[in-house]
């Protein structure tokens, strides 16, 4: 596919899904290491006993620590992810999982893409994830079905994942 700016035909072509979805890997493990440092950071520690009684009539106690989030606390790290998301992509063109596989993201006609666009873009992964028993079908589906291989996101932010 072919992108004009500026008057200047420029080649678009879109990356390869497996490209795509091993970017996507790349960040989510990136998501998680920034997700148990931000428990070990902030979360609070629960401290809870269990007893078990075995089949012999003994009984054993065990004790244990766990680290959760408050509500406000996962609701920061969740703007955190989406920021991560939304700033790499517009400043950059791509999030590191991206840029490591070379790949970045553009407007269909080549272009950088805007702030807005890349909020929108990065807003409906909520959509592409469902059924979330099975996670990412209708991602899935919205690329395999498009031309130039668009999740809903890209549809509607109007762009682009290209090889760089």
């Amino acid at each position: 596919m072919d992108a004009t700016t500026s008057g200047m035909t420029v080649p678009v072509e879109s990356s390869a899904l497996g490209r795509r979805i091993f970017a996507y890997f790349i960040d989510l493990v990136l998501g998680v290491v920034l997700y148990i440092a931000f428990i070990l950071s902030f979360g609070t520690t629960t401290t809870y006993t269990t007893t078990t009684t075995l089949a012999t009539g003994a009984s054993t106690t065990g004790t244990g620590v766990y680290f959760n989030l408050t509500g406000v606390q996962t609701l920061f790290y969740s703007l955190v992810i989406l920021a991560y998301f939304v700033l790499m992509e517009w400043a950059v063109g791509a999030t590191l999982g991206k840029l490591f596989l070379g790949l970045r993201v553009v407007r269909v006609d080549g272009s950088q893409m805007s702030l807005w666009s890349a909020l929108v873009r990065n807003l409906l992964p909520i959509v592409d994830s469902f059924p979330y028993v099975i996670p990412n079908v209708a991602g899935l589906l919205f690329v395999t079905t498009s031309n130039r291989q668009q999740r809903l996101g890209d549809r509607a932010a109007n762009t682009v994942v290209v090889r760089r």
